[in-house]
């Protein structure tokens, strides 16, 4: 990989970050991490969209979530760093 293409892939996540398209930002991040082999990642991947998920759960259910935007807020810094 270049470090053209590393960059190009770098942005393109910080992208949907910026747009907040969480979801998307995930789904990018670990298709990249199975297209480049990064098994290193894939764990902190998995482990960060499991929590998107649960967090997307009690939003869609009306489930009062005080720690909400704490959640969010950890997992929109942590995908820069997967």
């Amino acid at each position: 990989m270049t470090s053209i293409e590393k960059n190009s892939d770098i942005n393109k996540a910080i992208a949907l970050l910026n747009k907040e398209a969480i979801s998307e930002a995930i789904e990018y991040i670990k298709q990249l991490l199975i297209s480049k082999k990064f098994s290193k990642g894939y764990d902190k991947i998995l482990s960060i969209q499991n929590n998107y998920n649960y967090l997307l759960k009690y939003l869609t259910d009306g489930q009062p979530d005080p720690e909400r935007e704490k959640i969010y807020n950890n997992i929109r810094e942590q995908l820069p760093t997967v």
